[in-house]
């Protein structure tokens, strides 16, 4: 069996992520679809589109729900809420993000009595794309939209149509370099990838080769010189919904998301919930070394699966892919292209299925089908 190299991580918790829902307005001033919301939001599309007497309610402290107000419709000045108070000393933060998602401006107040709008004032520089409400309170409150009093210009210029060639890549290909028959060397072991970047990447070793590829069928010899023309891309990480990870030198227990994010499940509970009493089996250890190959994200605090997981729900049966909080049904074709792995299906009670929205059919997608 070939070696390789070593390397993976993970972190989450309570987020339910939806993937982009349309408001019915088509008003550019109004966000018109959510990014993603925290559990203790109750109906979080109902803050979309203009004013309707239709509200998403705060239920606790330190909750939120993100709205995005479209391409092209950003705004540069204040921003009106319409909003219900329950009860008095509920506070809001509203935090604003520009299209690459980096925090520009943050106001807090405290939610005034006697009336059913209030202005967050921007003084941040550069427009803003995304707008996060937070309620950092425990009181309660629900907010009906969100209305940006001043939109950023966008100049209309005339369309170019210009044609396009894409060029062929070899993504997808596995390559090694032919056996020297020297078994003091090394270099000859190695299997890469090669990504959509046409770099060829490095699986560190058997666990994450074996985590994405069921076997080396499909890996070839080339020359030196042709392994050459690959440059050295980044090492490929454990495929997201497979092991759980840990560091040799620590106790704490990741699951692995999509782009090498790691997320901490809190506790022995949660992690039962997610993965059943076997969920210790799951674990591998990664060398402190190769930690740098992941990226950290939020912790696992509640028993929502990380997106990347196959899902069984108990009272179906059937195999469905889980990204963002929303579930994807797969045919066969779909599932035997994407080379999903049945040991790493997750049994799915219907508390927690409940949780997670119907996506439709799911299709080839290459950045779950590869891991570059």
């Amino acid at each position: 069996m070939r070696q390789f190299i070593a390397f993976f991580t993970l972190a989450a918790w309570l987020l339910v992520p939806l993937a982009g829902l349309q408001a019915e307005t088509t008003d550019a001033s109004y966000a018109n679809s959510l990014v993603n919301y925290t559990n203790q939001v109750l109906n979080p599309s109902n803050a979309l589109g203009a004013p309707d007497s239709a509200y998403a309610d705060f239920l606790a402290e330190d909750h939120y729900l993100k709205l995005d107000l479209g391409e092209g419709e950003e705004g540069i000045g204040d921003m009106k809420i319409y909003f219900f108070l329950f009860n008095y000393g509920a506070t809001v933060k509203v935090e604003f993000y520009d299209e690459a998602d980096g925090l520009l401006d943050e106001w807090t107040e405290l939610i005034p009595l006697g009336t059913s709008e209030m202005t967050a004032v921007y003084e941040g520089t550069g427009a803003y794309r995304y707008v996060r409400i937070n309620s950092i309170e425990d009181e309660l409150w629900k907010i009906d939209a969100v209305e940006v009093l001043e939109m950023s210009a966008v100049e209309e210029e005339e369309e170019v149509v210009e044609e396009v060639v894409i060029e062929p890549t070899d993504q997808g290909r596995l390559i090694t370099l032919p056996d020297d028959g020297d078994a003091s060397t090394q270099y000859d072991t190695a299997v890469y990838f090669v990504g959509s970047d046409d770099k060829r990447h490095a699986f560190p070793n058997d666990t994450v080769y074996f985590s994405w590829f069921e076997d080396f069928e499909n890996v070839v010899e080339i020359d030196a010189d042709e392994m050459s023309d690959y440059s050295l891309g980044g090492n490929i990480t454990i495929r997201p919904g497979t092991h759980l990870v840990k560091l040799q030198s620590s106790p704490k227990v990741y699951a692995v998301e999509d782009s090498a994010v790691l997320r901490e499940i809190m506790s022995e509970e949660i992690a039962s919930d997610l993965y059943g009493d076997e969920w210790a089996d799951r674990i591998v250890d990664i060398a402190d070394g190769f930690w740098g190959n992941y990226e950290v994200g939020d912790q696992i605090a509640a028993a929502v699966h990380p997106s990347g997981t196959v899902i069984i729900p108990s009272s179906t049966g059937e195999v469905l892919y889980l990204s963002n909080g929303v579930y994807y049904s797969m045919s066969g074709a779909v599932y035997e292209s994407m080379r999903f792995v049945d040991d790493f299906h997750t049994e799915v009670g219907d508390d927690i299925f409940s949780l997670y929205v119907d996506g439709g059919d799911f299709g080839l997608v290459t950045t779950v089908q590869y891991p570059y």
